[in-house]
Order: C-alpha cells, then structure tokens, then sequence
C-alpha cells in the first residue's frame, strides 16, 4: 500500500496460527471486511506464484478473501515477485538473503517494520521491498497517464 504521504507501507492482517487454511481464510474475510482502508490511495498485491500447487491454491484463496474486503472506491493493482524484485533493482530470482540484506540497506528510521534491533524478518523485508516497488510503479502510472485524481 502507499500511505497518504507515498511512501511505501503495509498492513499485517494476522489470524491465530492454530487455524487450518479454510478456518484462517474465513477469519481473514472478517478481518478484512471490517479493516480501517480510510488513507489508503492504492493496494498492490503480489500475485501467488511457486511450483507447489497446494501453497498457490491457499495463497489465492486468501488473495480472494482479501480482494472481497477492499472497498471498490480504492484501485487495487497485482505484481509478481520477478516484477517487483526488478524495480528495486535485484535480479527477478533474488533470494530472501537478496531481498533482506536490499530492506536492510534501505529501511529508513520510522518506517513500520520492526527496526528496533536493526533488522526486519523476512516477511517485514518482503512487504517493504514490495511496496516500495510497488511505490515506484505508480509513480511511473501516474508519469504516463496522469493522476486519476
């Protein structure tokens, strides 16, 4: 997502670990449906990819449940992980090391990951990486087509 400022940002929609797939994508639905989307301008998505079947199938379940709950009024976009590893500037297969040492390098004082103890997890890595990729492919939108506000 991008904040009213622009900058790249994200939000953690978290249900209990201890719920199998169909029971966490119903608890996401709820989560979603009632999230406060008040500020935000634009979604990306990263599309589901990967070789197993199963774990793309769950991802684009919860992908579906989280699409149900943005309000219509707020442009949702989707990128894959090839495209958004592009535009910060890593190779399409950069690994989680590649990713996690490019959000080290380029995390900033007050952003939303955990930079307590200088360090994001992967997944807070991934989310900053994406978003500001994400960030960097609507400016160019809206450099191209102008801004729909």
């Amino acid at each position: 997502m991008l904040d009213a400022d622009g900058d790249p940002a994200w939000r953690c929609l978290e249900v209990p670990s201890h719920l199998d797939a169909l029971q966490s994508a119903r608890a996401l639905a709820l989560l979603s449906a009632y999230h406060d989307w008040g500020g935000i301008d634009v979604v990306w998505i990263e599309r589901p990819m990967g070789k197993h079947i199963r774990s793309i199938a769950d991802l684009s379940r919860t992908l579906g449940v989280i699409l149900s709950g943005i309000p219509p009024s707020i442009p949702v976009s989707e990128i894959t992980p090839g495209e958004w590893k592009k535009t910060i500037g890593l190779r399409g297969h950069a690994t989680k090391q590649d990713v996690g040492r490019w959000a080290r390098d380029h995390a900033r004082a007050g952003f939303a990951g955990n930079l307590a103890d200088g360090d994001l997890d992967e997944h807070e890595a991934d989310a900053f990486a994406i978003a500001t990729a994400c960030r960097i492919a609507s400016e160019r939108a809206v450099q191209l087509i102008g801004s729909p506000l």
